[in-house]
């Protein structure tokens, strides 16, 4: 009975090993791409090494101070989860929902499938509590970082909030003007045709 029961288990053991070799991602480099936020694509390359995800690349025009940083969050997720059903990054939605199509096709590619790209676990927000100050400041673009520097230079204690991973806000857009109103950068061309947004003074 006992070399019965050994034997049973050395069968279900091989089955099970061989249902997970079969799932198991094929090893290779996989391509495809989705259309980003300025029409042109976002490229991705998916490689795998020995059933694992061994490296994400993306080839992009996303603007790289919004775009192209949720696409390194992207990525780090994918390699830290082995998983490509990770978040999308906040304040760059259009980014992130173009990447994560061409990953998933890349995915199916590759051996993959839907129900394997399933979300296994789900992160949990960093909570601050007992935290103290006297201004807070919601919003990291030009307006909200000048604002922050000139409270802290009055000796106020600021907490400066922002949803995305980097500073900037529509600072990062910004191409065909300067945003120095009311600064010294402002009266040293003054007659020019520099085109200008107001922020608090401080420059």
């Amino acid at each position: 009975m006992k070399n019965r029961l050994t034997k049973l288990s050395l069968i279900v053991l091989t089955a099970l090993f061989s249902v997970s070799a079969s799932a198991q991602l094929k090893d290779g480099d996989y391509n495809a791409e989705s259309k980003g936020v300025w029409g042109s694509p976002i490229k991705v390359n998916l490689s795998i090494k020995n059933g694992k995800i061994a490296d994400v690349k993306f080839t992009h025009n996303e603007t790289p101070a919004v775009g192209g940083s949720a696409l390194d969050k992207i990525k780090a997720d994918v390699l830290k989860s082995q998983n490509i059903n990770v978040d999308a990054i906040s304040g760059a939605t259009a980014t992130s929902k173009a990447a994560l199509s061409a990953l998933e096709a890349v995915f199916l590619k590759a051996g993959g499938s839907k129900a394997t790209s399933k979300k296994t676990s789900t992160a949990k927000d960093k909570a601050y509590e007992n935290t103290t100050t006297d201004v807070v400041v919601v919003g990291g673009g030009p307006g909200g970082m000048m604002a922050a520097i000139d409270l802290c230079k009055a000796g106020k204690k600021v907490i400066l909030l922002e949803k995305q991973g980097v500073l900037g806000g529509n600072g990062t857009f910004v191409s065909t003007y300067y945003q120095a109103g009311g600064t010294s950068i402002q009266d040293k061309n003054k007659g020019s045709s520099v085109k200008c947004l107001i922020l608090p003074n401080g420059l």
